[in-house]
């Protein structure tokens, strides 16, 4: 039987979408740190770029 790697199973466009209408979405878990992912999406795809829920207090200084 030959051994099939990763590379082969993951090739090609994915039935699987991320995010909400083409942009970046986040909702927020009980373990996550807000805070970080925001910086992290504002370095990434830019401030106003993506959507976001979370229970945190707002985030002015980041969105």
């Amino acid at each position: 039987m030959r051994q099939v790697s990763w590379q082969e199973i993951w090739s090609g466009p994915s039935a699987v979408t991320f995010g909400n209408e083409g942009t970046p979405f986040y909702i927020s878990g009980p373990y996550d740190t807000p805070r970080q992912v925001l910086m992290t999406l504002n370095r990434s795809v830019g401030r106003d770029n993506y959507h976001f829920v979370s229970g945190e207090p707002e985030f002015g200084d980041l969105v």
